[in-house]
């Protein structure tokens, strides 16, 4: 089994706190989401579980449940 990856820049980003990680987290999510959808007509995940990625879930599930395909 193949895994399609797009190479993107890698870099540090320090944030606040654990709201402004969740909303750039969710926000890059998206925009990962859209990008595969465009280039590959689909997008697959594995999203984990526990309390640890909440936040972010809740992000995805409101401010940007329009902007994940």
């Amino acid at each position: 089994m193949s895994v399609d990856h797009v190479p993107h820049e890698r870099s540090i980003e320090v944030l606040a706190d654990a709201a402004a990680l969740a909303s750039a987290a969710a926000k890059l999510f998206a925009e990962r989401a859209a990008e595969a959808v465009a280039a590959r007509g689909r997008f697959m995940v594995a999203l984990a579980g526990g309390t640890t990625p909440n936040a972010l879930y809740e992000r995805l599930a409101t401010d940007y449940r329009h902007a994940v395909p």
